[in-house]
């Protein structure tokens, strides 16, 4: 899905595929986020995938995040189907254990597809459905960059939401060898 709207275009071989993961119901930020990476005309926009915020708040914390993006996407009047895709209902409990998801097989799918354009995967929550993805498939590794917008002020580390939300997940993701950026 690549928003054109405009009054110019950009060429193909200027656009990358991005993946956003998001737990879109927690916070008002990632609602924002969601419609800026919609809107912005470099992105072909292969899949947005609802992620949970810890099930201890409410239990179907995942459920929501996609009923938000469903929400996002109604009131811009832009068809879902085919983009949507539901993320992990919850956080990891061991390390070599995935928790399967179609977020996760959409990760897999992706990075594994031959394609020129890098694939950029933004999370905007927990690392929990790359971090399934990688150990359904550890060769995902080198076919994509991850953008995270969690952990603590580097280099010290700190308590924070999105990492508490799935430490494990974390674990697994910076014990990888996936190109990760963070964004504490």
């Amino acid at each position: 899905m690549n928003y054109s709207n405009y009054h110019f275009s950009v060429t193909q071989e200027k656009m990358v595929r991005v993946i956003t993961d998001t737990d879109a119901k927690n916070e008002a930020d990632d609602p924002f986020a969601v419609v800026q990476a919609i809107l912005s005309p470099r992105f072909e926009n292969v899949g947005f995938i609802a992620a949970h915020f810890g099930t201890d708040r409410v239990p179907d914390s995942m459920e929501q995040s996609y009923r938000e993006l469903e929400t996002i996407f109604e009131k811009m009047d832009l068809p879902s189907e085919g983009v949507l895709y539901r993320g992990a209902v919850h956080a990891m409990s061991d390390r070599s254990v995935p928790v399967d998801s179609e977020g996760a097989r959409l990760i897999v799918r992706e990075a594994m597809k031959e394609d020129s354009r890098p694939l950029y995967i933004l999370f905007l929550g927990p690392l929990t459905d790359l971090a399934s993805a990688y150990l359904m498939e550890p060769r995902i590794a080198g076919r994509l960059k991850a953008i995270w917008i969690g952990g603590g002020k580097y280099p010290t580390g700190s308590a924070e939401f999105n990492l508490d939300n799935d430490r494990i997940s974390a674990r697994v993701v910076f014990s990888s060898p996936i190109e990760l950026w963070q964004v504490p």
